[in-house]
C-alpha cells in the first residue's frame, strides 16, 4: 500500500518543522502553501519535501484552505 499525505502549512514553519521528523511514514508527502510563505518553502527544500504553492487560498476569503487541499491532491497519484 502507498501513503500519500497533504498537509496545509501557510505561515506555521515552525510547526512543521516538529513534524518533519514523521516525513519517513509517508511514501509521499505534499506541503499545500502560499508563495508568500518563505520560510515553509525553505523548510521544504532544506528536507526535500514536495510542496505547491496555491494561488488561490485567499481569492475572496480569509483563508480558502480547502483551495490548498485540492492543489495538492491533484498531484497525488491515488493508485492505493
Amino acid at each position: 500500500m502507498k501513503i500519500e499525505a497533504v498537509t496545509v502549512c501557510i505561515d506555521f514553519s515552525k510547526k512543521l518543522e516538529k513534524c518533519i521528523s514523521n516525513k519517513h511514514l509517508f511514501d509521499r508527502w505534499i506541503i499545500a502553501t502560499h508563495k508568500t510563505d518563505h520560510d515553509t518553502i525553505k523548510l521544504c527544500k532544506q528536507h526535500n519535501l514536495e510542496y505547491v504553492c496555491c494561488e488561490r487560498v485567499f481569492d475572496n476569503a480569509n483563508f480558502a484552505k480547502g483551495r490548498a487541499i485540492n492543489d495538492a491532491i491533484i498531484r497525488c497519484t491515488k493508485t492505493d
